[in-house]
C-alpha cells in the first residue's frame, strides 16, 4: 500500500471576522496608508482656495503638486475628464503616484482572497533551526500501542505539539472527521511496502505470488481498501467558495 509521511497540524478556527479586509496589510503600511490619504485630504481643499484666488489675483498655485496628486485620483476612480497636469514635473509624480496606487490595489485584492480562502495552519514553528532548539526539544514517544498514537495526535489537537510527522495513511484514518487538524501532503519520500521472502523458496510459490499481486494491482484492491478504510477528509477548510457577509461587515 502507498505510504509516505505526512505532517500533521492544527488549523485555526473558522470564526468570522467582521474586519478581515484589514488583516492582509501590517498596521506599518496601513499607517502609511491612511497618513498619504490625510495628506491629500488636506491638500486638495488647499488647492480648492488656490484655484478661487487665481480668480482674483494672478498668482499662481502656492502648492503644484496638490492637482497632481488629486487629479490622478480622479482619473483613476472616472470622476475627472483628462489629468489635466501641465508641469512636468507633476506629470512624473501624477504617474509615480499612479502606478503606486494600482500596485496597492492590485496586491490588496490578492492579498485579501488569499487570506479569506485559504487554510490558516496553527503552527508557531517559523524557522527550521526551531526544530532543533526551539519549540521542538523532545523525541517523540515510543508508539508501541495503537492509544501512543492518539495520545501524541491529541497533543497536537491541544496545541502542546506544534506538529505530529506520521506515516500518511494512519494519520488519514484517524483524521477523517476532524475539523481541528490537517494533515499536510507527504514531506518526505512515498514508500512502497513489500513482501520480504526466503530466497530458497520454489520457484513455484514465487510466480503464483507474483501473480496474485499483478492480478490485485490489475483489479485495483489497493484502490479499494483506500477507498473503504483511507476515506477523505469531510471537513470545509474554506480553500474555496463565496466569502460571507460576516467576512465583511467592518466595511459596512
Amino acid at each position: 500500500m502507498r505510504g509516505g509521511f505526512g505532517l500533521l497540524t492544527r488549523v485555526k478556527s473558522n470564526k468570522t471576522d467582521p474586519w478581515s479586509f484589514t488583516r492582509v496589510f501590517s498596521n506599518e503600511l496601513w499607517a502609511v496608508i491612511v497618513c498619504s490619504a490625510t495628506f491629500l485630504a488636506l491638500l486638495l481643499p488647499h488647492w480648492l482656495v488656490s484655484c478661487l484666488l487665481l480668480r482674483l489675483l494672478p498668482l499662481p498655485l502656492l502648492h503644484p503638486l496638490a492637482p497632481a496628486f488629486y487629479r490622478v485620483f480622479g482619473k483613476l476612480w472616472n470622476v475627472v475628464s483628462d489629468l489635466n497636469v501641465v508641469s512636468i514635473i507633476s506629470k512624473i509624480i501624477s504617474l509615480a503616484w499612479g502606478v503606486a496606487t494600482i500596485v496597492l490595489i492590485a496586491n490588496y485584492t490578492a492579498a485579501l482572497s488569499g487570506y479569506l480562502t485559504a487554510v490558516k495552519l496553527d503552527i508557531s514553528i517559523t524557522d527550521v533551526e526551531q526544530l532543533k532548539t526551539g519549540t521542538w526539544v523532545h523525541m517523540m514517544i515510543q508508539l508501541s500501542t495503537r492509544l501512543d498514537g492518539l495520545d501524541a495526535m491529541n497533543k497536537v489537537r491541544t496545541g502542546e505539539w506544534d506538529a505530529m510527522l506520521m506515516d500518511k495513511p494512519w494519520l488519514r484514518y484517524y483524521t477523517a472527521q476532524m475539523c481541528d487538524v490537517l494533515v499536510l501532503d507527504v514531506v518526505l519520500t512515498p514508500l512502497f511496502m513489500g513482501w520480504g521472502l526466503n530466497a530458497n523458496l520454489p520457484p513455484q510459490v514465487l510466480d503464483a505470488m507474483n501473480h496474485e499481486l499483478l492480478e490485485m494491482q490489475v483489479e485495483g484492491v489497493q484502490e479499494m481498501l483506500e477507498a473503504a478504510w483511507l476515506s477523505d477528509a469531510t471537513c470545509d477548510y474554506r480553500r474555496t467558495g463565496p466569502i460571507p457577509f460576516a467576512d465583511m461587515a467592518g466595511l459596512w
